[in-house]
């Protein structure tokens, strides 16, 4: 839902951002000394640049017999770049976890709910949607696949952040970020969050 500003409230918030304050005149770049804030992380700059952030979770219960992947897919032709900024996982038993980056393929056959992380002066409208689709497979010999898996043997019901505040992956249109685990009759929870925005030239689909 959009809003009408001022020009006072546009003004008070880029002095805010170029450190210009009182009636002082707004500088050109050329007068700023130091460090200029281009680009910002906090929420409320993100969405006003066309970012979406997100978040959804997937897991399977303990099926004897059977292992566990979750999969966070950009489809090809999507439009967006979608950048994950944390995934946590809490396997059932004592085991190994692993996160694949992974290459254009299929969705797995569960899909699971996404999220926008909204901003709760919208309305929500059946007609939200994000790009990025969670998927995944509870059966005989499920596993991610792809290259560079990282792994961690983990106790049972820990949680583990397997990628925290300080590292973001990239998922470009037609790649995914898998998270699976080698042991069988386990249960497994997955969230990942992350953001999405419009592409903005062809050098991001390369």
């Amino acid at each position: 839902m959009s809003r009408p500003i001022s020009a006072s409230f546009l003004e008070r918030k880029l002095r805010s951002i170029v450190g210009a304050g009182g009636n002082n005149l707004l500088p050109d770049l050329a007068d700023l000394k130091g460090l200029l804030v281009l680009e910002s992380d906090r929420a409320e700059w993100q969405r006003a640049g066309g970012e979406q952030p997100a978040a959804a979770g997937g897991g399977f219960a303990a099926v004897a017999g059977n292992t566990s992947v979750v999969q966070l897919r950009n489809p090809v032709g999507s439009g967006v770049l979608a950048v994950i900024t944390r995934v946590s996982a809490v396997l059932g038993a004592a085991g190994r976890l692993r996160i694949w980056e992974a290459f254009s393929i299929a969705d797995f056959a569960t899909v699971f709910v996404t999220q926008v992380n909204r901003d709760l002066r919208d309305v929500v409208t059946v007609g939200d949607s994000l790009a990025c689709i969670l998927t995944g497979l509870n059966s005989v010999g499920a596993a991610g696949s792809g290259r560079n898996p990282l792994g961690w043997e983990v106790a049972a019901r820990t949680t583990l952040e397997m990628i925290g505040e300080k590292d973001e992956i990239i998922i470009p249109e037609g790649k995914a970020v898998m998270v699976d685990t080698t042991l069988v009759n386990a249960s497994l929870d997955v969230n990942f969050f992350w953001r999405e925005r419009p592409i903005e030239g062809e050098w991001e689909l390369r």
